[in-house]
Formats: structure tokens, sequence, C-alpha cells
């Protein structure tokens, strides 16, 4: 059922008594990080806060809401189940590792788990979950965070998460409007442009948001990402705005068209694609002025300051700052956040692993197998190498480590090489010292490097023709679908794992022995 906003007394009398300042503090959501000190954290709108153990997280977020007049939104990005930000939660593969399994059910149950888990935590709004399409297997920041390329996918898998985490009394957001995934750029850096004509992005990003909008999202996040086809270009330097700055897509457009009455949160606003592109106190005035109900992340040491020319100079009105801060608390009085009530939340932590459990069985995927390698044979006797080529690969540790441990139970010798060089790769290879080479390949979403494959120096380790010496060799790709693609000929056999948890490891090396087989896949990246 579609969101309605209500109007309500209450959140009038309280606008009323506001000043000014108070009034921009309740349009903006600063983040926290739970080890720092809440003394000197004004009262806000709503409060980010990064991620941690699940009780030091209850501890912060209830001394935070007992300081504040009006209690405040607390938020976090569950786009995938809370065990992403909160230690002890479920941990889920990623929203494309869900949409492999063709599960709307188990979708609606990663979201209904993860939103729990969350508000049992303290929190009660998400930024999640991502609908953008996987258009573009070079795009910094989509990949394994989309539910797959085509609208009926995003709105079945992406939709039913939503559906799930709002069921658990938690808001939703639908993000990055209207569409990221489209360009090769990363709005972290510079502003992507979106360049669907007007019938492509109404028969598909459109769609996706028209008909969530309708299924009941409560909030949307424009992205800083440009739609030439329902705007227009800046006349000083003749570039098209990102969303976050535009009164035609974010009023016209998304109110107006889509018929949209939720929240309207900006993604964070230091990132390039919208204070590079005007100057970050304009920029911030703009995006209220746009249409835009909460800014996200703005630098509250200097913010009322810097913001206030904008008001004198009528750049920014309080009129607006005054509705903006209005919306919010009608949606705070609607979803009883103003009397910081707290549905009891029943934690199952056996069955939600059983959830995660099953998501990671049938989305980990056998993508191509050349040779027929699969199943392979492991026994005591055979001489496994671990090839691991991931950038940033101490933050796969506990993967490198649990999936050793796998191999070990398996085999005797067991060697792990991480960014050897393709020179011992090859000397090592050739000299048939191993039975057996599993590769583990990077790539993931990640910000301000431009890139879902691995890259830099890194990449080196894919020269050379180690992996078509005549010891086989199994290639995993951990996070981007698109592997497969990229080293077309090198990869005879390519697993997809398409996102980690605990139990990712034991699935793979049951797969590649044949105690659990690979379920065939419907590949949502193709």
């Amino acid at each position: 059922m579609k969101f309605r906003f209500k109007d309500s007394n209450r959140a009038m009398e309280i606008v009323k008594r506001m000043t000014v300042r108070e009034l921009i503090n309740q349009c903006i959501c600063p983040f926290h990080f739970p080890e720092n000190n809440l003394d000197n954290v004004d009262e806000y709108g709503g409060l980010f806060v990064f991620g941690g153990k699940e009780i030091r997280l209850k501890e912060v977020i209830s001394r935070y809401k007992a300081k504040c007049t009006v209690k405040p939104f607390i938020v976090s990005d569950f786009e995938n189940g809370a065990g992403g930000m909160i230690d002890g939660a479920t941990r889920f593969s990623s929203m494309m590792g869900c949409s492999e399994t063709d599960s709307a059910e188990l979708a609606y149950e990663m979201g209904r788990i993860g939103g729990g888990e969350g508000i049992s935590a303290g929190f009660n709004w998400t930024f999640g979950p991502v609908v953008d399409l996987y258009h573009n297997p070079n795009s910094p920041m989509v990949s394994t965070r989309s539910a797959g390329s085509t609208p009926d996918q995003v709105i079945k898998i992406a939709g039913a998460y939503m559906k799930g985490v709002q069921a658990a009394g938690m808001m939703a957001t639908l993000k990055h409007f209207p569409g990221d995934g489209r360009d090769v750029y990363d709005q972290h850096l510079t502003t992507p442009v979106n360049n669907s004509s007007k019938e492509e992005w109404n028969q598909r990003e459109g769609r996706i948001y028209r008909e969530l909008i309708e299924e009941g999202v409560m909030a949307i996040m424009p992205g800083h990402i440009a739609l030439p086809c329902y705007d227009s270009r800046e006349e000083k330097t003749g570039l098209y705005p990102p969303a976050t700055l535009s009164g035609r897509l974010m009023t016209d457009l998304l109110r107006g068209e889509l018929g949209f009455e939720g929240v309207i949160v900006s993604d964070a606003v230091n990132m390039g694609g919208i204070v590079n592109f005007k100057n970050y106190y304009e920029a911030c005035a703009l995006f209220w002025e746009a249409g835009g109900d909460m800014l996200l992340f703005p630098d509250v040491n200097k913010f009322h300051e810097r913001i206030l020319p904008y008001l004198e100079n009528g750049t920014l009105r309080e009129e607006t700052l005054r509705n903006r801060a209005y919306r919010i608390l009608c949606v705070k009085d609607m979803l009883g956040i103003l009397d910081d009530i707290n549905g009891e939340v029943s934690i199952d932590r056996e069955r939600n692993e059983r959830v995660s459990r099953e998501i990671v069985d049938r989305g980990v995927k056998l993508v191509r197998d050349r040779e027929g390698l699969i199943p392979f044979n492991i026994n005591k006797d055979t001489r496994i190498l671990h090839v691991v080529i991931i950038n940033n690969h101490e933050s796969y540790k506990n993967y490198i480590d649990r999936l050793n441990e796998e191999l070990a139970g398996h085999a005797e010798s067991v060697e792990t090489f991480v960014d050897a060089g393709p020179d011992k790769l090859f000397n090592e290879i050739i000299e048939g010292r191993f039975d057996l080479v599993i590769c583990s390949l990077g790539g993931k979403p990640e910000y301000g490097v431009n890139s879902c494959d691995i890259y830099g120096p890194m990449v080196r380790n894919m020269m050379g023709g180690w992996m078509k010496l005549g010891t086989p060799v199994i290639f995993v790709a951990c996070e981007d679908p698109y592997a497969y693609k990229r080293y077309e000929a090198a990869a005879d056999t390519i697993i997809n794992l398409y996102g980690l948890t605990a139990y990712t490891p034991e699935r793979l090396i049951d797969g590649i022995i044949g105690k659990n087989p690979f379920n065939k896949g419907i590949y949502t990246h193709k």
C-alpha cells in the first residue's frame, strides 16, 4: 500500500517553537562513530551511527535518544541485512547473491531479519535497498549491490526486501534516484550521467520507482547523478545538475509525476558529485530548495555559520526549512518515533542463520566449467595452492583463513600465495608442485577507486599464463559478478560467490568436491 503523508498538529506545534538553528538541525543527519564521546554531539533530526558491537551500539543510541528533546531517526546502511554494521547480527550474502536464488520469499526474510535486528539495537531507519539496475559491469558502485539487470528482477527482489524491512517496523530507503550504474564514474568523485531517453528511463528506472512507491516505500535517496532527459543544463557551466540539486528531478518528477510523499534524503553531501559541482554550503541550501527533506553527513562544525549567508541572501528561505522540518516530524509522529515507541522484537538467531545459509546455498553459482573440473576429487594427498588476487586483501582475512581451513580439512598440503606476482606463479606451477590451484579474485563496490574490478599493480597477477600450464585452476570471484567476462579466456572454470558470509567457504568447497552440487544460475548480471 502506498505511503501517504499525514499532517500532524503535534508536529506543527513543535516546529512553531523551533529557532532557525533547531530547524536546520532537524533537517540534517550527521554521522557518529560509537567509540566517540557523545557530550558535544548536538540534537539532530537524524544520526547515522556507524557499526560496532551490538551492546555498545545500544548504549550509545540509548544515551543519544535520552539527550534529544525531539526524538531522532537513528540510521545505518542495512543494504543486505544488519550484519555488515552490527557485530553479532546475521550476515547475509549481497543483494545480487540473494537475487540469484530468485526467491522473493528469501529476500523478504532477509529484510525482515535485518530490520528486526536493527530495531533491537536501537535503529529505526535504513538507507537500503539499492534499486539501481546492473547496466554496466564497470560502474564502480553498483555491482553486487544491485538485484539485477532487469526492472522485473529488481522490483521482485529489492521490493520484497524493502517490504520485509518495513514489516519489521523500520523505514526503508530506495537508492540512488534517478538510477546509478549507466555511467562508469563514481558519484563520490564526480557527477555521473544517466543518459537514458525518457522512454527508456520510464520503462526501466522509472518503472522501478513508480511500482515500489505504490508498494509503500517511505524514503528515497537521490544520488548525485544527472538525468538529462528530464532536466536542463545549468546556464553557467553548461552541465546537467545532479538530482540532489535539481527541482525538476526531486519536485517535478519524483514528487509530481511519480507521486512520492515520503522522506527525500540526500546522499552524503561530502561526495564530489554535489560539492565539486557547487560551493559546499550553497549546494546544501539548494538541496532543500529543490525539494529535499534531510541532508546527509554535513560538516556540522561550521555548518550553521556558513549556511546563514544563504538564508540572508534568499538562496535558502526560512519557510522552506520550516516545511522540511515539519515533514520530517510528521513522519516521525506517524512511526511513533516522537514517543520513542519501540515494538518488541523477538530475535531467533538459529532461524536467521538458516535463512542466511539457504541464500548462500542457492546463490553461489558455477558460472563456467569448460574442462569439466567440477566436481573435483580432493583427498589428503592433493597438493593445493590458494592464489589470492584481491585488493585490500586484509579486509578478506576471515574469508582467506576460513577457506584455507576448509581446504586443510580435505588435503594435507595447502599453500597460500597473496599477490605473488605472475613470474613466481608461473615458475611454481610449471614445476608441477601442485595438483590444484584455487584462485580467489577480489573486486567489489568500493568508493573512490573508480572500479569494481581488481585494480592497480594487483591486476598484474593475471599476466604470465600460469593458469594454462596444465595444472587445474578454479577461479573464485568473491564479489565481482562480471569477472567471468573480464577474464573470459583465462578463467576456464569460475565460480561466483556474490559476497561473503561465515558459511560461504564451506559452501564453496562442498560444491567443488560435489558434496553439495552448485545450483544453475539465473545470472542476474547478464
